[in-house]
């Protein structure tokens, strides 16, 4: 499904909406549990850019919220992904990422370390694996963990 065409053709991939249990690593800044998540994904007009909104109601009823957009870098390496979302950090430059068969992986870095995001689509379904390394960390660490389905 995701293996063929153009790069903007492969960000057809996402488009919908899918929903899905997650887990909740423990991580310095926040305990461990589950949650509910929501992505909605469309291609704007240009057909070139993939905009994508998360939600995301954790035990309790906090709530993480995200906006993206993803797009096929101009010069053919890989895609970029700007990210903004309610923790209200100052917006980093883009992610950079590429396909590897049906799995996406775009890694952020920041100041504070950088954030790997690892879609891999099976049909209707794609799981999300987070994880994050600060700056001063030897290796990654896992934050959130989530199968999500088109269309539920």
């Amino acid at each position: 499904m995701t293996d063929a065409g153009s790069p903007e053709a492969r960000l057809k991939a996402f488009e919908g909406e899918w929903t899905g249990e997650e887990t909740l690593h423990p991580t310095p800044w926040a305990p461990g549990g589950s949650a509910q998540g929501r992505w909605t994904f469309h291609l704007d007009s240009s057909g070139r850019y993939l905009v994508h909104d998360y939600s995301e109601e954790r035990q309790g009823g906090a709530r993480f919220d995200g906006h993206g957009v993803l797009t096929p870098a101009q010069d053919g390496a890989g895609y970029l992904w700007f990210w903004f979302d309610s923790l209200g950090y100052i917006p980093t430059p883009p992610g950079t990422g590429s396909w590897d068969g049906n799995t996406l992986t775009l890694i952020r870095t920041s100041p504070r370390g950088s954030n790997r995001s690892v879609f891999t689509f099976a049909g209707d379904r794609f799981t999300l694996d987070i994880s994050f390394r600060g700056a001063a960390d030897p290796v990654d660490t896992p934050v959130m963990s989530g199968t999500f389905q088109r269309g539920r």
